[in-house]
C-alpha cells in the first residue's frame, strides 16, 4: 500500500495490536475480522493534548516503558498512514465474510498478490478452487479424491489465471453450461479455456469421470494429456457425454516446464 514510503506502518505495531486483539476465535476469517475491528482500541491515549495533539501509546509487551508509537507525535504522517492502512484492510477483508471459496481466492490475490496466495495454495496441496456456490448442500467433496485422478507432475508456480467455459450440442441446439449443470447423455460438449498467460505456452487437460457406468465399462479417466486441438493454441477441448455420473474437467497452462495456471474443476453431471 505504501511501497518505499518511510512513514508506512511498521510491522511491530501491527503485530503487537493484532496479538492484543486476538480473542481465541475458532477460524482464521473470524480472527482476522475481529483483529482489524478492535486494533485501534488497544492504542492508549493517556495524556492530555500537547500542542493540540494526543500522545499515542503502544507499549512493548516485553518492556512497557518503550512506546512503539513514540515517533507519531513528531511525525503525524505515521499515525495518519496507520489509520489509512487499517481502514483499507478493514474494507478489503470484510468482503471475505460472505464470499465462497473461489471468490476468496480471487479477492485475496487482488489484495495480497498472486504469488503469495498461490504459494499458500501450493503448500496446502489443496485439491480444488471449486466455486462452492454451485454445489448442493449434500455434495460430498471427497468425490474429488478418487484414486484414478492423476496429480500434476510439474512444479506449480501459479502466477496466472485460466478459466473454463462450456456448451453442449443436443441435436441442432447448442446450450451453455455452468459448473455443476446436468446434461443428457450422448451430447457433444465443447470446452473453451481463457487465460492471461503470455504466449507461447502448452495446454494440458484433465478429464475425471466417476460413477458405476463408467467403472463397469472400463471408461474411468483421470489422466492429464496434452491438448490435441490446434484451435486457439489448444484452449479448446471437445468431449462426449457418454457415461452417467458426476465428472469434471480441468485445464493446465505450462510454460518453460512450469505449470503457471490451473483452472477450477468444471463439474458436469450427466444423466
Amino acid at each position: 500500500m505504501f511501497g518505499s514510503d518511510d512513514d508506512k506502518p511498521i510491522s511491530i505495531i501491527i503485530t503487537t495490536l493484532a496479538a492484543r486483539s486476538y480473542n481465541q476465535e475458532e477460524n482464521i476469517v473470524d480472527a482476522l475480522l475481529n483483529i482489524l475491528a478492535t486494533m485501534k482500541s488497544h492504542i492508549k491515549y493517556p495524556y492530555s493534548h500537547i500542542h493540540g495533539k494526543q500522545i499515542a501509546i503502544i507499549e512493548n509487551p516485553i518492556n512497557p516503558e518503550e512506546n512503539f508509537a513514540d515517533k507519531w507525535l513528531d511525525n503525524p504522517n505515521k499515525e495518519d498512514n496507520f489509520d489509512m492502512w487499517l481502514a483499507k484492510a478493514q474494507a478489503d477483508f470484510e468482503v471475505l465474510r460472505n464470499a465462497d471459496f473461489t471468490q476468496i481466492y480471487r479477492i485475496l490475490k487482488s489484495i495480497i498478490g498472486t504469488n503469495t496466495i498461490n504459494e499458500a495454495y501450493n503448500k496446502a496441496d489443496a485439491v480444488s478452487f471449486i466455486n462452492e456456490s454451485y454445489l448442493p448442500a449434500t455434495f460430498d467433496k471427497r468425490l474429488f479424491e478418487v484414486g484414478h485422478r492423476r496429480r500434476p507432475e510439474w512444479n506449480l508456480r501459479l502466477n496466472y489465471n485460466v478459466e473454463i467455459h462450456g456448451n453442449y450440442r443436443q441435436g441442432k441446439q447448442v446450450k451453455s453450461i455452468t459448473a455443476n449443470n446436468t446434461i443428457p447423455k450422448y451430447c457433444d460438449i465443447y470446452f473453451v479455456a481463457s487465460s492471461n498467460v503470455p504466449k507461447p505456452f502448452d495446454v494440458y487437460w484433465q478429464v475425471v469421470n466417476t460413477g458405476e457406468e463408467a467403472r463397469t465399462n472400463e471408461g474411468l479417466r483421470g489422466e492429464i494429456f496434452h491438448s490435441k486441438t490446434a484451435g486457439k493454441g489448444g484452449l479448446n477441448q471437445k468431449e462426449r457425454s457418454q457415461f452417467s455420473g458426476t465428472h469434471w474437467i480441468e485445464c493446465f497452462i505450462v510454460k518453460d516446464g512450469i505449470c503457471v495456471a490451473k483452472s477450477n474443476e468444471f463439474l458436469v453431471n450427466i444423466q
